[in-house]
């Protein structure tokens, strides 16, 4: 079905000398996960109970029996021996539109709503497959005028396999249907150990490659999105995917793609394209706005402490980046933000001048480049709400290749509504789902479930046990599985500073505190020892000075056999507590 075109699929579920019929089994599947009674599909707290309220609009009382529901706005109505619940905030409208007998309760909030009887009896009927007409009389108080008539979103006949029986069904229900039945042939899978999935993530990042312009463009359009400290970014991300790169290869494939970056939280960052930062940009009191004649202009450094009446840059240094900070301010290239760090985001005050011109004169001129400010956040229907969950979802998809509750926890992202939260991203999930977006269940142990995997990502993960790869990362990188609460005591934790070291895809050397300890799993003369390594010559170029190794596999540095194969790379200098690597000349 996939590979037909949008009009031979409608032509086929409208055509029903050309339409398939469905397995009951694949129809039962749907029902599932559509009305959420999957484990891990379930309406979890008040909140979640208030959104699930909204859309199922009338939710019969057998469909709850064994459901406790804890939400304030949770209302039960009765037609005879038949009962729904709802929430409070549908019941004028239901009762406007005799959906339900009687006059609107009391306390019945009034809430502008724009459906009718016929949007709403068709929007209840989508969280089920083919329904017979009894079947429909049943679940529905008042079966209205023009429900039962086959139209462009409502189809009519025998609808599953091996049964004459007339039936309805939602339009786009069945598409997913036919979808889910061409899906169940595909091979099961067995779900791997979460020892895999840095080498998963590895091949999915195209980790260590050449430092060329069409990998560049792929590492940052991999990451976007992603917030972490902005050295991460500009010392250990991209070096880790492209060999011996220079920031100003870095800078031209920024400048070239359009991207833009946000300051995400104090001193961490994310890089993303300009129709992305709606999805990323937090809502904050303006800090720096005001000093903007121009809202939409850009301007540099000077012009801007000229517009505040501030003497000097120091006394505007920190207002400013707690303007990057929470998203509202951001340069035009990522060179300010490599000199920002050099100087740990600080400008020193000079000391009291005669006067106020010379004092001006002789100020530090703060940070280089064109400045500008981000678009404040706008209010959002909850329609295009979902659909930058789905964006959101869309950029764990191409980061990770699937979505679980830690991997949506550990991102965090940054919204106008709030900190993104699992329940936000499920809800999308469930949608993406049916639509074929995604597949959902288990492709790694020791991750909660269901985890919803891209069908490009699930191909590439059947045919990973041939890739064995050597690569380093920060554990700061989303390719490293720290912070995720896996049962792997050898990780270290996610924090600036830590690296981790895969030789043919198995952790040989994890990292510690820039290097002050070292914890090697592979033996001290194994031959791939120089692999295990090549995080130390990361930490030496980068560093520009020594490295400082008080231990080895928790014992002191200095009587270790792992120090043969450092002197292979480096020169190795010692004092009476610690060894120092620096390269050898």
């Amino acid at each position: 079905l996939s590979v037909l075109g949008t009009d031979t699929i409608a032509e086929a579920i409208h055509n029903q000398a050309l339409r398939p019929t469905i397995d009951p089994e694949i129809v039962a599947e749907f029902t599932r996960k559509r009305q959420r009674l999957l484990p891990g599909y379930q309406p979890e707290d008040e909140d979640d109970w208030h959104e699930w309220l909204k859309e199922r609009i009338l939710i019969p009382a057998a469909e709850l029996a064994d459901v406790t529901v804890e939400a304030r706005y949770a209302r039960w109505v009765q037609d005879g021996q038949r009962r729904w619940l709802t929430h409070a905030e549908l019941l004028q409208n239901l009762h406007q539109n005799d959906l339900l007998k009687g006059p609107t309760p009391a306390d019945a909030p009034p809430v502008d709503e724009a459906r009718d009887a016929l949007k709403l009896s068709r929007e209840i009927l989508s969280f089920y497959g083919p329904l017979t007409t009894p079947q429909i009389e049943q679940l529905l108080p008042v079966v209205v005028t023009g429900l039962l008539a086959v139209d462009e979103t409502f189809i009519h006949g025998p609808l599953l396999r091996d049964n004459s029986e007339l039936y309805w069904c939602d339009a786009d229900n069945f598409e997913i249907l036919l979808r889910m039945q061409r899906a169940q042939r595909r091979l099961e899978f067995e779900p791997l150990d979460c020892t895999a999935l840095p080498s998963f993530w590895a091949m999915l990042h195209r980790l260590h490659r050449e430092a060329s312009g069409s990998n560049a463009i792929y590492a940052l359009e991999s990451l976007r999105g992603y917030s972490a400290p902005v050295k991460s970014w500009l010392v250990d991300f991209l070096r880790a995917r492209l060999v011996g790169v220079r920031l100003d290869t870095i800078e031209d494939t920024f400048q070239q793609q359009g991207m833009h970056w946000l300051g995400s939280q104090r001193e961490q960052i994310t890089l993303a394209y300009p129709e992305d930062i709606e999805l990323l940009k937090q809502t904050a009191e303006p800090r720096i706005r005001p000093w903007f004649n121009d809202p939409g202009a850009s301007y540099r450094f000077a012009q801007v402490m000229e517009a505040s009446g501030l003497n000097d840059a120091a006394a505007l240094n920190d207002t400013w980046w707690q303007a990057v900070w929470q998203g509202e301010l951001a340069s035009d290239s990522l060179l300010p933000l490599q000199q920002a760090a050099e100087r740990k985001f600080a400008i020193t005050a000079l000391a009291q001048q005669t006067t106020s011109r010379r004092r001006l004169s002789r100020s530090p001129r703060g940070w280089p480049g064109h400045w500008y400010l981000h678009p404040e956040a706008a209010p959002l229907d909850p329609l295009t709400e979902l659909e930058n969950h789905k964006e959101r979802v869309r950029l764990l998809l191409d980061r990770y290749g699937f979505v679980c509750r830690e991997l949506v926890n550990r991102e965090a992202f940054n919204t106008p509504s709030g900190p993104w939260r699992w329940r936000d991203a499920f809800r999308a999930l469930r949608i993406m789902e049916l639509s074929g977006e995604v597949i959902s269940g288990q492709y790694f142990k020791e991750l909660a479930t269901p985890q919803f995997i891209a069908p490009h990502a699930l191909s590439q993960l059947m045919t990973q046990k041939s890739e064995q790869q050597n690569f380093w990362i920060s554990a700061l990188d989303p390719v490293a599985p720290c912070g995720l609460g896996l049962p792997w005591p050898d990780l270290v934790q996610r924090r600036a500073g830590n690296y981790l070291s895969f030789v043919d895809g198995a952790l040989a050397l994890a990292v510690s505190n820039g290097g002050r300890a070292l914890q090697y799993h592979i033996d001290w003369n194994d031959s791939r020892m120089d692999e295990a390594n090549s995080v130390l010559s990361h930490l030496v170029e980068t560093t520009g000075r020594r490295v400082v190794i008080q231990t080895i596999n928790a014992a002191p540095a200095q009587q270790s056999p792992y120090l043969d194969g450092l002197k292979r790379l480096f020169t190795l200098v010692g004092d009476h507590k610690d060894i120092f690597i620096e390269y050898a000349p």
